[in-house]
Formats: structure tokens, C-alpha cells, sequence
């Protein structure tokens, strides 16, 4: 747009555009004068009439009024020249910076927002988290920071997909935002974690009660592609200034107590305290050393006998990780698993365990133990994965061991999130000729006659139902049950955690299959398992 003004700003001349920018007529535009254009400029205006008198030339922004009083932002160019008659006039040239505001203001969106939940990020997080630190600086105006992590989400995405994983996110973060209160901060720090910053938040209380409302929103049963999923949150809890005053100190503190929160079993809150800080080294220094373990060949395979109760043979063995870690010795896998878990590096372990349990399977039968079976425990993250099944068809072929000897074992809670996918997970996995076992049996909410629809061969009874046998009738009627409805469903049975001869009595009355347990043996190195054999024959004939 082009507009020529005389020295006391009225418009001589605007072309077309200028007439379509404004909203007037060119007629209309003759009548006014640049002035009336700029209202609300003022003192933007009056810089740059200064400067194009002092140098004849200025360019500026101003915002102009349209005619429908809306009023957007305009890139201002004017210069002074004198007409033929000598007269001092302007032309001055305009441009419309609306969609150039508008593409900055996304930019600016996009530079803190996050692109998958619309809720602030990490970079936005901690530029206001800081500003906002800084001023709670003064007395009587502290903070608390609630560090949320969504708990065993890698899981879902494992099951069925990212996508769907995503939408469950979007719906946390909906969710989230419903728990804030006027002046709190949201945000998504990446993958599942999310986290709150309460400003004048030095009641216990009040942040308590937001916690107590997160855990509620986040547990609500959400349905995403016809899946139902339940989903749980932990969270830890620091405060300014009394656990830190910058946000990094905040921040690892409430990482530490949101680990105590899972460790607590998950869908909790727990405050930050000093005690916790050794506990969170710790888990730092094994999160770091574990990283590279593979390749260093810390891990090592034991076994554990399966003795058959009706020959007192030794029926098969399972195979458990240890982890022999250099600045700590050996490590049993309660002491790092849940970590190889939330940090994805369970899968390559579990795939070496495999394999290693497959060789050293393949080594027995070349010497002669012919009929021992070998039990592995799957990591959701191996049965969910989809390349899993023709993994352990390659493993079997590479390595030579017999697909029925190889059992694999799945806790009830594993193959309950997502029965249907479950089902063709387990089945692919049969037909590749191994055996599947349900671990942990009576743990979970379902039932034998539920799993009958599942592709299994044998169900383990959870230790927490041997450990008071026979003396708790409630434990003792439980697994009586078991016994009895896996024996009219065809699955064999397995008691483990067997250590006393009382219990050995009483399962073997009841007709379970096979026990294991330190009353036979603890897991063992494969040249003690080997001597164990050599007076514990494996079992032949009576091997179900």
C-alpha cells in the first residue's frame, strides 16, 4: 500500500491497496489523515515522524486501525520529497505483518509447547519454573514440584503401538490439566513423565490434596482403539526452598522420592527427604554400570531344578540371570530387572538369557540328559514385541535345542492387559513348538477357566500360596483348587518356592506335577547343576 501525505499528514494520494488494507475507498482515504490510521500509536508514531524530519527517511512498525476497527501490525516505510511547486510531502509505504506476527507466534508455540499433548514443554518448563524460583526466593512464598511418571507405559506401547500410546497421553495431559490450580504450571518432560510446579504451595496439605487428585484422575479406566487400559501414576514431591532452590536440585529430588513411589508398589506419592539421597545414588551408579553389561559379559545363566514329585527326578530346570557386577559383586535380578525394565534395556537381556539357556540346554543333551526341559521368563517387552516369535524360532535353529523341551514362562498379569492381541502373541509363539507357562499364578484377577481361552501348557503356583502350607486353610483350599481345575483342563502344574517337607507332602497328596524349591536346590552354576544331576537323576519316563 502507497499513500503520499502533505506536511500536515493529510492524504493526498493511496492506491488500490492501500484502499484494500484499510478497508476505506480511495476517496474515503483523501478525507482522513495518516494520524487517524495510527490510533493507539502514539508514541511509536511520533518516534518515527522524528526521525524521518531529522533525516528524511524512517521505517518503523506501527499498528494500524482498520476500518471495521480491527487493528493489526504494519511494516512502515516513509521518506520526504518536495512536488513540483516546492511543497514538502511523504511517500510512506505499508505492509501488512499479520501472517508474519502469526508465523512467529507459532514458532514461538512450537519452541515451548509440546507438539503431541498442546501443553507446555521442557524448555518452557524451566524458563518460568526459574523465573518463578528466583521470586519465591522471599520469604513465605515457596513452591512444590510434582514429578509425575506414568507407570509401566512402555508396556502399552509394546502391546499395541505407539499410536495408541500417544492418545493415551493426550488424555493424561487432559486429564493433568484438570488438577491445577490457578498460577500451577504443566508440563511434559518427555515420553510419560510430566511434571507440576505449585507456586505458594507451602502447605502440606494443599499439595497433598492435588496429589491425591492426580493418582484418582489417572487411574480412571481409558479406552483407546476398543483397548480398556488402566493406568497408574507415580509421583514424587520436592519443595522450595526447604529441598532446593534451583530447579535441577528439585528436579532429582523429586525423581528420587517418585522411585520410592514405585517402590512403594506404584500409584502413590511420596515427599522427598535427605534419606533418600544415598538410595538414589545408588540407583543411578546401577542404571549407569548396567549400560554396556552385554557387551562386558557380566551376566551370567543359573539354574534351578524342577524335581518331578512322583519319581523324586529331576524333570527340567529354569534359567535366572545374575549379574555380576564389578563394584558390587553378584547382583540377584531383584536388584537391577525393574531398572533393565524402565530403562528398555531388558529386552537385549532377555534375548542373551535365551539363547544362553538354549546352549547350554543343547550341551545337557549332549551329554545324555536327554529329556530335561528349560524354562525362561519373557519380559513383556520380548512377548510384545512382534519380530519375538521368529527370535526364538532363529535361537532354537542356531543353537540346536528342541523346541518342546523349551518352556517359556509369562506372568497371568502380562497376558491379561490386552487379551485379544495376547492370544495371537502366545499363539504365534506355539507354533514355533515351545511351551508356554504361566508364572505367578493366583496373583492376577483372573481365573483357570478364563486362561483356557490362552494357548498354554502349565501353570506355576505362586510361593505366596506355598510359603504357610498346610497350615493356612485359606492358602491350602487355593491350591487344592488349582491343582484340581489345571488337572480337568489338561495343563500340568508347577509349586514354586518349595522349602519344607510339610509342603512337599501336602502337594504331592494333591497330585501337583512338579516342585521347585531350596528344599531340592538353589539356583545353581551349570557345572554344579551338572554334579546335582549326577546324584539326582534327570527323569525319564515320568517326565509329563
Amino acid at each position: 500500500a502507497v499513500l503520499i501525505t502533505h506536511g500536515d499528514e493529510a492524504i493526498a494520494f493511496a492506491n488500490r491497496e492501500a484502499g484494500t488494507l484499510l478497508g476505506y475507498s480511495e476517496k474515503d482515504l483523501g478525507a482522513l489523515g495518516f494520524q487517524s490510521l495510527t490510533e493507539g500509536a502514539g508514541p511509536q508514531l511520533a518516534t518515527l515522524l522524528e526521525q524521518r524530519r531529522q533525516t528524511g527517511s524512517a521505517r518503523g512498525e506501527l499498528r494500524l486501525r482498520h476500518r471495521n476497527g480491527s487493528v493489526f501490525p504494519a511494516e512502515v516505510s516513509s521518506a520526504v520529497f518536495h512536488d513540483r511547486n516546492g511543497l514538502a510531502c511523504a511517500v510512506t509505504i505499508l505492509r501488512d505483518l499479520t501472517s508474519e506476527r502469526r508465523a512467529e507466534e507459532h514458532i514461538e508455540y512450537l519452541a515451548y509447547h509440546d507438539e503431541l499433548t498442546g501443553i507446555p514443554n521442557r524448555a518452557y518448563f524451566q524458563r518460568a519454573a526459574e523465573q518463578i524460583l528466583a521470586a519465591g526466593q522471599n520469604p513465605g512464598r515457596g513452591c512444590s514440584l510434582l514429578l509425575i511418571d506414568l507407570d509401566r507405559f512402555k508396556h502399552v506401547n509394546e502391546i499395541i503401538g505407539h499410536g495408541a500410546g500417544d492418545q493415551l497421553l493426550k488424555e493424561v495431559a487432559a486429564r493433568l490439566r484438570t488438577c491445577l490450580r490457578e498460577g500451577d504450571i504443566l508440563a511434559r518432560l518427555g515420553g510419560d513423565e510430566f511434571v507440576i510446579l505449585m507456586q505458594d504451595a507451602d502447605n502440606i496439605e494443599a499439595v497433598s490434596t492435588v496429589a491425591r487428585k492426580i493418582l484418582e484422575v489417572t487411574s480412571r479406566p481409558l479406552v483407546i482403539d476398543e483397548h480398556e487400559f488402566l493406568v497408574t501414576a507415580s509421583i514424587g514431591i520436592s519443595s522450595s526452598p526447604h529441598d532446593g532452590t534451583d530447579l535441577r536440585t528439585l528436579l532429582r529430588n523429586s525423581d528420587m522420592a517418585m522411585y520410592r513411589a514405585k517402590d512403594a508398589g506404584r500409584n502413590a506419592f511420596r515427599y522427598f527427604s535427605p534419606a533418600m539421597e544415598p538410595e538414589g545414588r545408588n540407583r543411578l551408579t546401577t542404571e549407569f554400570a548396567l549400560r554396556g553389561a552385554l557387551e562386558r559379559r557380566e551376566f551370567a545363566v543359573h539354574f534351578q531344578p524342577k524335581v518331578n514329585l512322583t519319581s523324586r527326578a529331576v524333570a527340567g530346570m529354569e534359567a535366572l540371570v545374575r549379574w555380576h557386577n564389578p563394584q558390587k559383586g553378584l547382583m540377584q535380578p531383584g536388584e537391577f530387572i525393574a531398572i533393565a525394565e524402565e530403562t528398555g534395556m531388558i529386552g537385549p537381556i532377555g534375548d542373551w538369557v535365551l539363547r544362553e539357556a538354549c546352549i547350554q540346554g543343547r550341551n545337557l543333551r549332549d551329554a545324555g540328559h536327554l529329556p530335561l526341559k528349560v524354562s525362561v521368563n519373557l519380559s513383556a517387552r520380548q512377548l510384545f514385541d512382534q519380530g519375538f516369535a521368529q527370535r526364538v524360532a532363529d535361537t532354537l535353529d542356531e543353537t540346536g535345542f528342541p523346541a518342546d523341551c523349551l518352556e517359556l514362562e509369562i506372568t497371568e498379569s502380562m497376558i491379561m492387559r490386552d487379551t485379544p492381541h495376547s492370544i495371537l502373541v502366545l499363539e504365534a509363539l506355539r507354533a514355533t513348538g515351545v511351551r508356554i507357562a504361566i508364572d505367578d499364578f493366583g496373583t492376577g484377577y483372573s481365573s483357570l477357566a478364563y486362561l483356557n481361552q490362552f494357548p498354554i501348557d502349565c501353570v506355576k503356583i505362586d510361593r505366596s500360596f506355598i510359603r504357610d502350607l498346610p497350615d493356612d486353610r485359606d492358602d491350602a483350599s487355593i491350591t487344592r483348587g488349582i491343582i484340581a481345575m489345571a488337572h480337568n483342563m489338561k495343563l500340568e502344574v508347577v509349586a514354586e518356592g518349595v522349602e519344607t517337607v510339610a509342603q512337599l507332602e501336602f502337594l504331592r497328596m494333591h497330585g501337583c506335577d512338579e516342585i521347585q524349591g531350596f528344599l531340592f536346590s538353589e539356583p545353581l552354576v551349570m557345572r554344579d547343576f551338572e554334579r546335582y544331576l549326577s546324584v539326582t537323576p534327570a527323569a525319564t519316563a515320568t517326565v509329563h
